[in-house]
């Protein structure tokens, strides 16, 4: 059995190995992230993620971003759960860029990157993607044409105390208070559709008590 001073010693050895590799001050920066890529210097698989080899409690780690974020603090990721760059860059190897979606999760988002058009030909802009909550790329003409046919659209008022209740409680938080799907909550912002009045009115009553 592995003692927990011998477990350490090996992620601090691992971590500095992993640190020689690693460009923090010239990576690229990303506004929306609020701080730098930190840039993977060390061989890449033909995937273009960076390539880094450690054990942890038994299984083997073998992608860059997936050891740092291990060696930054995280637990290692479950069974069908993936580490996604939410910078898009995939030689980057800053914790603080990383999300942890779904396996499913990650086919949609990689899916929705390659596509160039919608069913109906409208083209797709990757640089500011339109993802639903349930991790499915929409199509931003169709979804202005949707929100104008059905009046999806929330009224700015309303849409304003939802963001601020996700703000407190976070989307799944706010889900499980109004007894909804947490994509439910993601659609009512994206103006993919609205609240019914019976969640409207529990939203206000959520909202009245916020400090």
């Amino acid at each position: 059995m592995v003692k927990d001073t011998e477990l350490q010693a090996s992620t601090m050895a691992a971590k500095a190995r992993f640190e020689e590799k690693v460009n923090k001050k010239t990576g690229p920066l990303m506004p929306n992230m609020g701080n730098r890529c930190w840039q993977w210097l060390g061989k890449s698989d033909k995937n273009g993620y960076g390539s880094f080899g450690m054990e942890v409690g038994g299984k083997r780690l073998r992608t860059a971003h997936t050891c740092a974020w291990v060696l930054y603090g995280q637990p290692p990721p479950l069974p069908g759960v993936h580490i996604h760059h939410a910078c898009k860059n995939p030689l980057c190897v800053n914790p603080h860029h990383f999300q942890v979606i779904t396996v499913t999760q990650h086919k949609r988002l990689r899916y929705a990157i390659i596509t160039t058009t919608c069913p109906n030909g409208h083209p797709f802009n990757n640089d500011d993607p339109l993802i639903d909550g349930a991790g499915y790329r929409r199509c931003r003409v169709c979804a202005t044409v949707c929100r104008t046919r059905y009046d999806y659209v929330m009224a700015e008022a309303d849409r304003v105390k939802v963001e601020k209740l996700i703000a407190k409680h976070g989307t799944s938080g706010l889900a499980r208070l109004l007894g909804v799907d947490h994509t439910a909550v993601s659609n009512w912002i994206y103006g993919l559709r609205r609240p019914t009045k019976k969640n409207m009115a529990r939203i206000d009553e959520l909202y009245d008590q916020l400090p």
